[in-house]
This record gives structure tokens, sequence and C-alpha cells, in this order.
């Protein structure tokens, strides 16, 4: 059996369990708020601080598992995820628990990520790479369903307790699951021998920064790095203030985990359709990408007008969607943009840019409920995020097919002029030959 498969496998229950809790913080929310009395801003600023650090520690992440080994900065961060849970149940102030489920998890999380993507993309190339990394990334999504789980779990035994007890079984499920990543050993001969030897050069030659250097410089991509830096605010603040939202609206702790299970369940199945179809789409991944933006402006802007639960939980199932298209391509586009001997590191400079907006996300959103006691205005902030950021998204698509054209006009320009050089060489006689036939004539 290929040994991939084991990888996309094992990487696929680690988002199962590490992720798939990530994105479950609304719950947590809900809890951080009434055992601390705080407001939400400041219930909202762990999970910001998780997903942010899950994002903006991608150049150090990418720098360990470059110097060390994918395995060695796998099993760091399953040790930082284990001991952040670990220690945030015995914290008293909620500023702590920024630094205890904020960096902690989110460092580790974001280890677990980039490491697995890595492995992937060592294993498999082209749109097999797309599509191994969409399937891995819609355990997530799955892990989400199990906020019925969770909200029994906290009622039953204090958040507390839950939190000593999910650190115990990530542990005991996350490590053999990375015990499995094991380097890939390339024994086959390419098919393209100088090409290969170049790509390598250029990947030995290019330090980390210089890699960030040239990708910057590409107009395409860095509409790509305006639009994370965007989307990044919204899509922070459905995983973390939805689940206060629905509590405010009147919504029971019973329903909000069942409409953030359904979400969990959109989410899931737009991962897995774009994950198995994405191949056969008429349009680029980053088409793609803009386009659930483009959906995620439009729910956003619809909720505010929801008259009741059923709505709300229709228009929160729609966004789902997009949002499991946003998440699920959020690791392809950079790659289709970026340079083939960056394609790592390109991840790693997006989700920099998307966590470091994360950050802010509590003091745009959620401070806005503690000001007005709606989260209206919110909800149109978010709007206009989603939009413009389907604007720059779009403009890289335009950008990158004029590099394109560019760069294959270039190659044809080459191999004419190679060619050309090879006919001139077969119709003109060397020095050698010349002699030889000099000498023939004389005989």
């Amino acid at each position: 059996m290929n040994w991939g498969v084991l990888i996309v496998l094992a990487g696929f229950l680690l988002h199962l369990n590490i992720i798939g809790y990530l994105y479950s913080y609304n719950l947590l929310h809900i809890q951080f708020k009434e055992s601390f009395n705080s407001t939400a801003t400041e219930a909202a600023l762990p999970g910001s601080v998780s997903i942010a650090f899950y994002a903006v520690s991608s150049l150090i992440v990418t720098w360990i598992f470059q110097r060390f080994g994918d395995r060695p900065a796998g099993f760091l961060g399953i040790t930082l995820c284990c001991v952040g849970l670990l220690t945030s149940s015995f914290v008293q102030e909620i500023w702590m628990l920024c630094l205890t489920y904020g960096v902690l998890y989110g460092f580790g999380c974001n280890a677990i990520h980039l490491v697995t993507i890595d492995m992937i993309v060592k294993y498999y190339k082209g749109i097999k790479s797309t599509r191994c990394i969409g399937i891995t990334m819609t355990a997530s999504s799955i892990g989400v369903l199990f906020s019925p789980c969770l909200e029994w779990l906290y009622t039953t035994f204090q958040w507390r307790i839950s939190l000593r007890i999910l650190s115990g079984v990530f542990a005991i499920v996350c490590i053999p699951c990375m015990s499995l990543f094991k380097e890939k050993k390339d024994n086959g001969t390419p098919r393209n021998i100088v090409t290969q030897k170049q790509e390598n050069k250029t990947r030995r030659n290019m330090s980390l920064f210089q890699k960030y250097i040239e990708m910057v410089r590409i107009p395409a991509f860095l509409c790509l790095v305006c639009s994370y830096a965007m989307s990044g605010i919204a899509t922070t603040f459905s995983f973390v203030s939805i689940g206060s939202f629905l509590t405010e609206s009147g919504l029971s702790g019973t329903q909000t985990s069942l409409i953030l299970s359904t979400m969990g369940a959109g989410d899931l199945v737009a991962r897995v359709s774009v994950s198995l179809l994405s191949q056969w789409l008429p349009i680029s991944i980053t088409s793609l990408y803009a386009i659930g933006h483009i959906v995620s402006a439009s729910s956003m802007l619809s909720l505010p007008y929801a008259i009741n639960a059923t709505v709300i939980m229709v228009i929160l199932i729609v966004f789902s969607v997009s949002r499991g298209i946003i998440f699920v391509l959020i690791a392809s586009a950079p790659i289709e943009i970026a340079p083939v001997h960056s394609s790592v590191e390109s991840v790693g400079l997006v989700y920099l840019v998307f966590g470091m907006c994360a950050l802010s996300t509590p003091y745009i959103t959620d401070n806005v409920y503690d000001i007005t006691g709606s989260y209206n205005s919110a909800f149109f902030i978010c709007c206009a995020l989603y939009a413009c950021s389907s604007f720059f998204l779009f403009a890289a698509v335009h950008l990158n097919k004029k590099n394109m054209i560019r760069r294959n006009s270039n190659e044809n320009t080459d191999c004419q002029y190679n060619q050309m050089i090879v006919n001139r060489s077969e119709e003109e006689p060397t020095e050698y030959s010349k002699e030889v036939i000099s000498r023939v004539t004389v005989i």
C-alpha cells in the first residue's frame, strides 16, 4: 500500500481531534462568559488568539520543520496542544487563557496542520496534492459535528474537568498518528532531469526570507495576501462569536449546539464536494475561493434581518457551506499562485497574515456588541470584509493569468532560439569536420 495513504489518514485523524476542537470554541465562549462573568469581548479573546496563533505562528513552524524535520515538529505541536488544554483548566483569570489556550493551543494546532500539508505535498503532486489536502481538512468539519457531545461534556463535568479529559484523549489518539509521518524516499527517475536539478538548486540556494520576498513581489500573490487579511477577521468572528449571538437571540444551550453541529455538517458537505470535484470544475481554485467569499458576504448581510430561529438556522447553514469552501481551499489558493519551489512557504505566509488580522477580531466585532448590545453591526462589518476579499481574489486570478501568458511566451521564445541554434549547428560543419573533408579531398 502507498504510504501516502497512511499520511492522509493520520492527518485526517489529527485534524478531526485537534483542529475540530479549535473550531468548536463557540460553546467554550459561552462557558467562559458565564464562569468569569466577563464581557463578550473578553470571552472572545482566548478563541481569537488561538485561531490567530494557529495562523500567525506559520513562519516559526515552517522554520522548525525545515530545520528539525516534520515528525519532531508534529510531536511538538501535539505536546503544546495537550499542555495548553491542561493548564487552561487551572487558570483563575480570563486573560491567562489567552496564553494557555490561545498561544499554546493555537501554536500547536499550526504545527500539526503545516506538518501535515508538508508531508502531503511531498507524497503527492499537482491536483492529487490539492485533493488530499482538501480531504484531510474536511476532518475539522467532522470535529465540529461533535458539538452536542461537547455541550454534554461541559454540562456534566464543567469546562475545567472537560479540558483535562480532552487533553488526555488527544494525547492517546494523536501521538500514534504522528508516528506514521516519515520522510518519502524518492528512488524514481524524474521525467525532466534538467528541470528537476534546477528546482532543487533553487530550493537549496534560496533562504526562507528570500522566498517570502520573491512571493510578495508577485502582484497576484500580493492581492491574495490582502484578501487573507480581510477574510481572517470575518472568518474568526464566525468561529468565536456565533454561539454568543445565538444565545443572545434567546436560544437554549441545546438549540445552540444543534445549530453549530448543523453548521458543521454544511461545512463538511462543502469540503468533501470541493475536494472531490475541484479538478473537474471549469474555474481555477482561486476563483472558487472568491465565490465562497461572495456567498459568505451575502449570508452575513442577511442575518440581521432574520425573523426567527428557523430562518437563522437556514442562513447559517448556507454560510457554513461557503465557509467550508473557504477553509478547504485556504491552503490550495496560495499554492496555485506562488512559485513551485515555494509552495509550502506560501501557505505559511498567508496564514501569518490571516492570523495577525484574526487577533483584532474581538475589538472589531465583539466590542461593537458590547457598545450597541447587538451583533447587527458586526454582521455588516463582516459582509463588507468578505466582499472586499472577493474583489482582491478575482484581481489575483486576473494577474496570475497575465503572468502565465507572459511566462509561456518567454518559454516559447527560448525554445525557438534553442531550436535555431541546433539547426544552425547541424547545417554548418565544425572546424574538425572541415579539416577531415579537406584531407579526404587531398587523398
